[in-house]
């Protein structure tokens, strides 16, 4: 089964772009118009990645994000259209183009998996898991 990618993005036009672009690479998208929206699908779709803006109605991009750290270990690539919101939050990087992204992407799914099969192998044990988790991801990077 393909990942479920949750697209939370408030620009219809920018979310319809980021969905059929993401479809077209074989991957299962779900969208949210504003941040309460996505908080709800989160807990409703389980989503596998989620792509999420900054600048949201009702709830904002960085408060969603809070929300979800407190309950799921889910990947969050964070997006925004305006330039003073990235260098706030990465001082030294750009937008990267969409290749780049899609790459990303298979990384943090493929990081996802892995911990989900460590996590069987261990039987939920949470330190031994922590510890699979932490020596995998520095493998990656």
């Amino acid at each position: 089964m393909n990942d479920k990618i949750l697209v939370v993005e408030d620009e219809e036009n920018i979310r319809t772009n980021i969905k059929e672009y993401l479809e077209n690479q074989n991957y299962q998208v779900i969208e949210a118009a504003d941040g309460e929206a996505g908080l709800e699908m989160v807990e409703t779709m389980k989503p596998d990645l989620i792509i999420l803006d900054l600048m949201l109605p009702k709830v904002d991009g960085m408060e969603v994000c809070k929300q979800v750290r407190r309950n799921h270990n889910t990947p969050i690539i964070m997006v925004t259209a305006r330039n003073e919101e990235i260098d706030k939050l990465l001082p030294h990087k750009r937008p990267s183009p969409p290749a780049h992204q899609i790459a990303v992407l298979r990384v943090a799914s493929r990081k996802r998996r892995q911990i989900a099969m460590a996590r069987q192998r261990l039987h939920g044990n949470p330190v031994l898991l922590r510890a699979q988790a932490d020596k995998r991801c520095h493998e990656v990077d």
